[in-house]
């Protein structure tokens, strides 16, 4: 057998005192006073920390047993010495219900109320292609580092740090967001962004990127042993795996990586699958979500954005919403601010009427907002906004002008304004 060097022997000297300290304390418990057990809980808990998980495993036990501590303030004593990742061994999930129900646990606190969010676990946010799952993200994102209400609805207390992780867009392309919905928020709901608050939010390019890799996974978990984010956002799942995503297996072991990088609270986003519009309307948005249910079963909430009537407006959306430990709230309607790119709530009353939109309404827009003429590239956006219908069908309405020889197109410039024509 190989000798112990002395700074070996000399660390096996220590944990035998501390075991046998711990021991002396736990067998004489009964005959101390109060202020002693005092005094000696808080000097168990400094020797405690010291000890391997074997031996600690083992007095634990001991310590439980005796009614010293019950199992939350064990848990709670541990939790300081934990690194990100950590799992719990057997021994330590076991608790009784007495100990439970008389624990001092605190209450669970939420980074977002109405059981949207809690500081330990995973939202979804769910919607199909191009329908604005990023731009809504971001603006949750925002809420969050200003401690501001998301929509204006659900309650952030605090200042947050998050980190988002990206896989379908470019630096220029978040900037540019970014610099708008901070703009929105200021002239539309009176939210000033501190520079101190931006430098929360931080951005992560994950292409090529996946969470199913351990050497990707290892590298993320020394940055968050660095860093203290509270949430972090992955936009959109898709992009951050390698796997058959309708396997639930998958899903699961896709969860349990997570859980390996610490706790914190995570957002992902993901796309529902293809729509079928004849009988979507029939189906509760969780389960419209692409691949397994295992990703809806798990996660602490889940947020449907859909376009609110899939004929008309695209800034006119619908969030639907299910929960886990709150009551499901009601459907929320936003409009999608197009020179902003920010979503602001309206009342179900509010939503554009249902009229279909004619050559002249289009007319009156264009002489009456725009002084008679504009390029496509603003007036387009703007009208269909206004009247509450797809672009492609205020597109089709400034053709049939055309046709009918009320506008015309400066066609001298490149993307040249379109103008009503002078018929007198």
């Amino acid at each position: 057998m190989q000798k112990m060097n002395k700074k070996e022997q000399g660390y096996n000297e220590t944990i035998k005192k501390i075991i046998e300290t711990l021991n002396f304390n736990i067998e004489n418990w009964d005959t101390f006073s109060k202020e002693i057990k005092d005094l000696t809980k808080k000097g168990m808990i400094l020797d405690l920390v010291k000890l391997p998980e074997l031996e600690k495993n083992a007095i634990i036990g001991f310590l439980v047993e005796k009614k010293i501590f019950n199992r939350p303030e064990i848990d709670k004593i541990l939790k300081v010495t934990r690194k990100p990742g950590y799992i719990r061994n057997f021994p330590e999930r076991i608790l009784t219900a007495t100990d439970l129900i008389n624990s001092d646990i605190p209450e669970e606190n939420m980074i977002i109320g109405s059981g949207l969010l809690p500081e330990v676990g995973f939202m979804v946010i769910g919607a199909y292609a191009k329908e604005g799952k990023t731009l809504l993200s971001l603006q949750l994102s925002l809420n969050l580092i200003s401690g501001t209400p998301f929509l204006g609805e659900f309650i952030i207390k605090d200042h947050n740090k998050v980190l988002y992780i990206y896989g379908e867009n470019t630096e220029p392309g978040l900037r540019s967001y970014l610099k708008r919905q901070i703009k929105g928020l200021k002239e539309k709901a009176g939210i000033s962004i501190r520079d101190r608050e931006l430098n929360n939010f931080v951005t992560l390019n994950g292409k090529n990127f996946s969470f199913m890799s351990e050497k990707d996974l290892s590298e993320l978990r020394s940055y968050l042993m660095k860093e203290n984010f509270n949430v972090i956002i992955l936009d959109p799942l898709g992009r951050f795996i390698n796997f058959d995503i309708n396997r639930g297996e998958n899903i699961l072991k896709f969860l349990n990586n997570l859980d390996t990088l610490g706790n914190q609270a995570w957002v992902i986003i993901h796309h529902l699958r293809k729509p079928d519009f004849k009988d979507d309307s029939k189906i509760e948005p969780i389960h419209k979500l692409a691949g397994s249910s295992n990703l809806g079963n798990y996660c602490e909430s889940f947020i449907s954005l859909e376009r609110e009537d899939i004929k008309k407006n695209e800034n006119i959306k619908i969030l639907n919403f299910k929960m886990r430990r709150e009551a499901v709230p009601a459907p929320v309607y936003l409009h999608r601010i197009p020179e902003y790119l920010y979503y602001e709530t309206i009342e179900f009353d509010d939503l554009p009427s249902v009229k279909e939109a004619r050559v002249d309404d289009v007319l009156d827009i264009l002489k009456d907002t725009f002084g008679s003429s504009a390029t496509y590239k603003e007036f387009v956006p703007f009208t269909a906004d206004r009247l509450g219908v797809t672009p492609q069908r205020v597109s089709q309405l400034l053709s049939d002008a055309k046709k009918a020889g009320l506008v015309d197109r400066d066609k001298q410039k490149k993307g040249g304004k379109w103008f009503i024509k002078n018929l007198f």
